[in-house]
């Protein structure tokens, strides 16, 4: 496994317990994703190329509680 795949690997971990819990489509930019919970953590999880946009394979992972 290369260095970049095992730092997106690591950044995913934090969703280990989450339960999706919706479906999030915006359909302007066509950007799909979906929402996920555990306890009071709520975190929107939105898939991208990758960090920039143009590769596949990267999660943006926003913590809605912060």
């Amino acid at each position: 496994m290369n260095q970049e795949v095992k730092a997106f690997a690591e950044h995913a971990k934090q969703l280990v317990g989450h339960t999706i819990t919706c479906i999030l489509h915006d359909s302007e930019s066509e950007a799909y994703g979906f929402s996920a919970t555990k306890g009071q953590s709520v975190k929107q999880v939105v898939v991208l190329m990758d960090p920039e946009g143009n590769g596949p394979g990267f999660l943006d992972i926003i913590d809605v509680n912060s």
